[in-house]
């Protein structure tokens, strides 16, 4: 199998596609440092599927004479840099590639300079295609952060194809027909291709989008010459995760592929799914709790539960107060456990306050359990006027009432009594707000406000405008 023994981006301090982005701005200006660097690629470069192609770059030179910190190579023109520390280096390609070598070259000053060459690669051409039949999602993931298919779940993963994958989605009769990032119709298939130019682990997965049957097909081609595949066909949840893994590599001119029996990734469901909780401020609360594994497939291990700040307007139930018992332990595939949440209520509690308990396990399970706790009736806001205001006749002056708030709920009105005669001149929804005198005046500004319970409170400012100097 292929070892990289150079640093790769994406698994190292910086994630590639930063880097790629990096590089790109970078690229318009030279940094700090004086004298350019002059890339040499080394010419343009030909090569033999699954055979290292050395690469020399030994000619670029350095004007300030600085310190070179790396030599970033763009292999398949993706964005995707890897780094090595010596101007001589080796790649192999694993299947047929003709493309643009892209080499970046930073030194000790901050200094940049680009270079570029064409590279062509002859041989095999080996692809690894995945169908799926069912109400779920197709992806797949490859070294170097690679994925292809429908939006995958994960923020975290890095959106980066590779060049000629492709992803389709067919109808019953085999025609391709149009997507939008959702899963499918029911009686389509999703079909993923991708060259396999690296040999590595590939990780082709089913996400659940509904429960019902799905199949997964996986094959392995040379030349379109299929040399491994494999069918995987069950039941699948909503939520639910099967993973195969595809491990290919390329000896003595052939493509090799060994496939792992698929995986499926545990679920975790939680009842009650939301606490409301009306409490009395410095009592103490147990609120009991159940943890299933909801798949029926793969054990919960080493569950863990924790809480959130339990946050209103007032004061919190800050994260970690809450406890549980037991805490940390294990749940066979289809089984549940009891636990008893604690909820230590402070003495200054008024109001109401939410936010949520997180159960985990450390197989990549997660539930979220909604909680919600206040005290008996309904609260008043707190009307908190600005501080005293001065101002300009004829010049906007500004009013900010934002330090106003409601224990149990939210502000939905602001008024505002300019002359403080019991008629309010104006409401708005918002806090802030400008009035312009067009004349001197001295005296009180009156505040009310309204809650979502239709409850109000008011407050006064004092506001002194005077005539501009002559």
């Amino acid at each position: 199998m292929f070892e990289r023994k150079s640093q790769l981006l994406g698994s190292g301090t910086l994630p590639a596609m930063v880097m790629a982005l990096l590089i790109a701005a970078s690229a318009t200006a030279i940094a700090d440092g004086g004298g350019p660097i002059c890339v040499s690629t080394g010419g343009d470069y030909s090569g033999v599927v699954g055979q290292p192609v050395e690469l020399n770059a030994g000619s670029s030179t350095n004007g300030d004479d600085g310190v070179i910190q790396g030599y970033y190579w763009d292999w398949l023109g993706d964005g995707v840099f890897e780094c090595v520390s010596l101007p001589k280096s080796t790649h192999t390609w694993h299947s047929a590639y003709s493309g643009t070598l892209t080499l970046y070259i930073w030194d000790d000053h901050n200094d940049l300079g680009v270079g570029e060459c064409a590279i062509n690669i002859t041989g095999p051409k080996n692809t690894l295609t995945a169908t799926l039949k069912s109400n779920a999602d197709l992806h797949v993931c490859g070294p170097r952060c690679y994925h292809t298919g429908l939006a995958f779940p994960s923020a975290s993963t890095l959106a980066t194809t590779v060049p000629g994958s492709t992803f389709t989605v067919l109808d019953a009769a085999g025609e391709a027909v149009a997507y939008e990032n959702t899963t499918p119709p029911e009686g389509c298939a999703q079909v993923v291709c991708w060259p396999l130019y690296m040999a590595g682990t590939y990780q082709v997965k089913a996400v659940g989008t509904g429960n019902g049957p799905f199949e997964l097909t996986i094959c392995a081609l040379q030349d379109d010459v299929v040399v491994a595949e494999k069918t995987v066909a069950g039941t699948i949840c909503e939520g639910e995760t099967a993973t195969v893994k595809v491990t290919g590599s390329y000896a003595d001119g052939k493509l090799a592929v060994a496939f792992d029996e698929p995986t499926f990734s545990p679920g975790l469901c939680v009842e009650p799914s939301e606490i409301s909780l009306v409490v009395t401020a410095g009592s103490t609360y147990e609120v009991p709790l159940t943890i299933r594994e909801a798949f029926v497939r793969a054990p919960l291990t080493s569950v863990a539960i924790s809480n959130e700040d339990i946050a209103g307007s007032v004061n919190k139930v800050a994260a970690g107060t809450i406890k549980f018992e037991p805490q940390n332990f294990d749940i066979e595939a289809g089984s549940e456990a009891k636990v008893t949440a604690t909820i230590p209520v402070p003495m200054a509690f008024m109001g109401k306050a939410t936010g949520s308990i997180v159960v985990t396990s450390t197989n990549g399970a997660r539930g979220v359990v909604k909680l919600t706790i206040s005290t008996p009736g309904k609260c008043s806001p707190h009307c908190n006027g600005p501080i005293p205001v001065t101002g300009l006749v004829g010049q906007a002056v500004t009013f900010d009432a934002s330090g106003s708030y409601d224990p149990d709920g939210w502000i939905e009105l602001y008024g505002w009594d300019w002359d403080n005669d019991g008629d309010f001149d104006q409401y708005i929804d918002q806090a802030q707000i400008t009035h312009t005198w067009n004349a001197p005046f001295e005296g009180k500004v009156r505040l009310i406000i309204f809650d979502n319970d239709d409850m109000c409170a008011d407050d006064y400012v004092n506001v002194t405008i005077t005539a501009p100097a002559p």
